[in-house]
């Protein structure tokens, strides 16, 4: 039996890690975060478990990811594809400049693809015009969206609008992490997890047995 409360911090710790990085205390506090539509999964690991824990559970066992790759860390994204058996396409970027004709003939070219996948560093950045180009590609596409941050990260108000679906980054220590991600979507993981370890539905529910009864999950 896995006893998921080793892997998570305590509301607490998230309350004073994760809200003070991805947002503004005076308009998002413990008790109305929920009404952001999205849920924050903290851990006592590093962002290569939170990495790996949504890869393994949100990509359905007959899709494929597509990885841009920045040169940011993409090869931890390569790594965690290769260990759960996920099927992976590479697209290049440099420059912060995304190829987007490359991304859509790659998507153009199978119906494969569950999600697109970016590694960003303190070095690279996406702008608002990529931000918005990518909500319009994966809308088309009917595919998921999900950034992996080794360095600071974007405002919440800007995940909520350009409709992430899964962001991974660090705390304050290197040795813990969290995922923020869209609930409409994570309840579509039940019983998808290649990791039993790594099951992040089971880690969400986790969190929850610990939520006060007033403050109810709400999908959007």
């Amino acid at each position: 039996m896995i006893h998921y409360q080793e892997y998570l911090l305590h509301d607490k710790e998230v309350e004073k890690n994760v809200l003070t990085t991805i947002a503004n205390k005076d308009e998002i506090t413990p008790d109305n975060f929920y009404q952001t539509g999205y849920e924050c999964i903290s851990f006592k690991k590093s962002s290569v478990f939170a990495l790996e824990a949504v890869l393994a559970s949100v990509v359905p066992m007959d899709k494929s990811v597509i990885i841009l790759n920045s040169g940011a860390n993409s090869s931890a994204t390569v790594e965690t594809c290769l260990k759960h058996n996920i099927n992976f396409k590479v697209v290049e970027f440099s420059d912060n400049h995304i190829d987007f004709t490359s991304l859509e003939e790659v998507l153009s070219s199978s119906d494969n693809f569950s999600h697109i996948c970016i590694s960003l560093t303190e070095s690279t950045s996406l702008k608002d015009i990529d931000l918005h180009r990518l909500k319009e590609i994966t809308e088309k596409s009917s595919t998921g969206l999900f950034l992996y941050y080794s360095g600071d990260i974007m405002n919440l108000n800007r995940i909520r609008k350009y409709k992430i679906d899964y962001l991974v980054g660090n705390l304050i220590s290197s040795l813990s992490s969290f995922v923020l991600a869209r609930r409409n979507k994570l309840v579509q993981t039940e019983g998808n997890a290649r990791s039993f370890s790594k099951d992040l539905h089971s880690l969400w529910q986790q969190t929850l047995r610990n939520r006060r009864r007033e403050i109810e999950p709400m999908c959007f």
